[in-house]
């Protein structure tokens, strides 16, 4: 009997299994490289971050207002004197009864805690209040925070204070200018009629202007961070004490720590009348109320101070670029065929 033939081997197919030394796909990061790379770059940062936070904490923000206002009130810092030289006008001790004093030529000694309020009437007339801070705490007799000189006579203390007007229109006379150096509210509540057709006759801020800047530790300069309008009828206060209580205000013009200079004068004319005030408060904060609103104290936080610091946008800009640099690397090693050494490695 024929033998069968053998069976015949099948074909090989014609399509041939994957190669084991195929480069296979990573995700990065491959290596532990790339996961120390990786953290190295959050320390860093975070090293950054905290070095530019201990150069800037000690470091108070400045606060630049100018504001044209028919009513600003002054309480002198103590340690502090301030004179002012006033134009012709009245002089009268708070307490008496007798006429006011004519004067020609007046000068007034302000000294830890003496409160001056400086307004205009309705006819124009400056209006000068002086009697005692009770918010800044200085301990100085009371008849020691006043001094008045009227034609280079020294007027007698009063316990109440002195009220002063002046002779002319405030367009019309001497456009003098004096120092501010304390606690410095600019405007004040509105107060309306009674109903008889008169309206309001408060004073009030007409508009103010506030800027904030920051130190910058790398070049020295401060930096603009922060701007805003006050609104006619609003106040601005440098110690941002406002809504306070009585009882509480000498503790909180304490913490404030503040220290606002400046100088008041009165108005070219131009626009509304009134005084223009140039003032720089150095400190953390500044009270702001707009009309009929609540009091917001305006305050550059630290972190607003690291931000704004160039050395550390710097610093942020190179720690950007250094991550971008390390994906596009790993972008490539992903891209590029592994060496022929590491195939054969692999299919063994």
């Amino acid at each position: 009997m024929a033998e069968a033939d053998a069976p015949v081997p099948p074909a090989a197919s014609s399509t041939a299994a994957p190669a084991d030394d195929a480069c296979p796909r990573r995700a990065w990061p491959s290596r532990p490289w790339g996961v120390g790379a990786l953290a190295a770059l959050m320390l860093l940062a975070l090293w950054g971050l905290a070095w530019s936070g201990a150069r800037l904490v000690k470091h108070d923000s400045s606060f630049s207002i100018s504001a044209r206002t028919e009513v600003l009130t002054l309480e002198v810092a103590c340690g502090e004197q301030l004179v002012w030289d006033l134009p012709p006008g009245e002089v009268l001790g708070a307490s008496s009864e007798a006429e006011p004093q004519p004067a020609q030529r007046l000068s007034v000694s302000l000294r830890d805690g003496a409160r001056a309020r400086l307004r205009l009437d309705a006819d124009k007339r400056w209006l000068l209040t002086l009697d005692r801070a009770p918010g800044m705490g200085c301990t100085a007799a009371t008849p020691d925070r006043i001094g008045v000189q009227v034609d280079e006579r020294s007027l007698p203390p009063d316990p109440e204070g002195v009220h002063y007007r002046s002779r002319q229109a405030y367009d019309l006379g001497e456009r003098p200018a004096w120092p501010l150096r304390g606690r410095v509210v600019i405007g004040e509540e509105i107060s309306f009629g009674a109903g008889l057709g008169g309206g309001s006759s408060t004073p009030m801020l007409v508009q103010a202007r506030l800027e904030v800047r920051t130190p910058d530790a790398a070049t020295g300069q401060r930096r603009l961070i922060h701007e805003e309008q006050v609104d006619a009828g609003g106040i601005v206060d440098s110690h941002g004490c406002l809504d306070v209580r009585a009882d509480d205000l000498p503790a909180c013009v304490s913490i404030a720590g503040s220290v606002a200079e400046g100088f008041v004068h009165v108005a070219d004319g131009e626009g509304s009348p009134g005084f223009d005030v140039q003032l720089l408060v150095t400190g953390e904060r500044v009270g702001v109320r707009q009309q009929a609103g609540s009091e917001r104290r305006v305050v550059v936080s630290w972190w607003a101070h690291v931000l704004s610091d160039s050395a550390v946008q710097m610093f942020a800009a190179g720690v950007a670029a250094l991550s971008v640099l390390l994906g596009l690397l790993a972008a490539l090693k992903e891209l590029l065929p592994a060496p022929a050494g590491g195939r054969e490695e692999r299919s063994r």
